[in-house]
């Protein structure tokens, strides 16, 4: 297991069990969302960029920035944007707590934008909020499956 997938699963433990959207987070960007499923969160790494390898300096840790996204979705209703404030407030707090708490295994985990959208293009119109987490970490240089 890569140690991106160690911090999907960490950040999704964090946001599992909220109040708003209960036990509805999956990580996945294709997990298919159902109306009566809804709101619910997904996550999904982004892109990974190695910041500095210092593994021909002699040292065996990598430093690496991780774009990680939670995208909370909610039914199309009156109350869309708030229901999608609401949600956004919950993960931002749960993963802060979570990250400050050490039960994110990250140098840093900091909120780096927020996009709302409405999407017309799934069984019935539906409003999405896309939060993007920068992760710093390292890794064993040898190992990528490790957090160092």
């Amino acid at each position: 297991m890569h140690a991106r997938q160690i911090l999907r699963d960490q950040i999704l433990a964090a946001v599992t069990g909220l109040t708003t959207t209960g036990a509805r987070a999956h990580a996945s960007r294709i997990y298919p969302l159902e109306q009566a499923g809804l709101p619910a969160l997904r996550l999904w790494t982004r892109e990974e960029r190695v910041i500095d390898d210092s593994r021909d300096l002699g040292s065996a840790r990598a430093l690496r920035e991780l774009t990680l996204r939670v995208e909370a979705v909610a039914r199309l209703s009156d109350t869309l944007d708030d229901q999608l404030d609401d949600i956004a407030a919950e993960v931002e707090a749960a993963i802060v707590a979570a990250y400050a708490g050490g039960g994110i295994g990250a140098r840093s985990c900091d909120l780096v934008s927020t996009s709302v959208e409405l999407l017309s293009d799934a069984e019935e119109p539906t409003g999405v909020a896309a939060l993007d987490w920068r992760v710093i970490y390292f890794t064993d240089g040898a190992a990528p499956t490790a957090l160092g």
